[in-house]
């Protein structure tokens, strides 16, 4: 029991396939677990739909792929700057989106208090709470940082080698449990 928290990278993927066909119709594939229960999924209803219909489908397949890439014990200080500066101070335990510039801002502050420790309690404030762990200004508050600027720079690194292909398959997304 207590504040763990995690960031995800999650990956949208499409579990249905889509093949061209003659002209101007495509034909969909579902996996045979999914069209042995629901007919609508089935070959016979998905051959030949036409081109400008088959992205508005409705029975296009997706899922998410939650790969864990953080993980934090009560960093309520870490908790308490996603909730105040991403979150508008709403702590619900939410899944929280997490851009590029919300990241590095992060990984800014984390980096400007290890240098700068006199300066902890105004850029990482802590916050008590039901099991949040110490609000003190000591040794483990500062390895939480350390520990922070690891995670958040391979956040970083992913998000930047998406952009740099083009492709955007991945989210971060921030969440806590207390």
């Amino acid at each position: 029991m207590g504040l763990d928290m995690y960031l995800y990278a999650r990956k949208h993927e499409y579990a249905s396939k889509w093949y061209k066909s003659k002209g101007s119709k495509m034909k969909v594939e579902y996996p045979k677990d999914i069209t042995e229960f629901f007919p609508e999924f089935s070959e016979e209803a998905n051959s030949d739909i036409p081109k400008d219909e088959c992205f508005r489908d409705r029975r296009a397949i997706s899922r998410n792929t939650d790969y864990e890439i953080g993980y934090w014990r009560k960093a309520n200080q870490i908790h308490n700057w996603f909730v105040e500066k991403c979150a508008d101070g709403e702590d619900t335990c939410q899944e929280i989106y997490l851009d590029e510039e919300q990241l590095q801002e992060l990984l800014d502050n984390c980096k400007y208090v290890l240098e700068n420790k006199d300066r902890a309690e105004e850029m990482l404030p802590t916050q008590s709470g039901f099991f949040f762990g110490s609000t003190e200004y000591d040794e483990y508050y500062f390895q939480d940082l350390e520990h922070t600027v690891d995670i958040v720079e391979k956040a970083l690194k992913l998000l930047k080698a998406q952009a740099e292909k083009g492709t955007y398959d991945y989210d971060i997304v921030y969440q806590a449990s207390w």
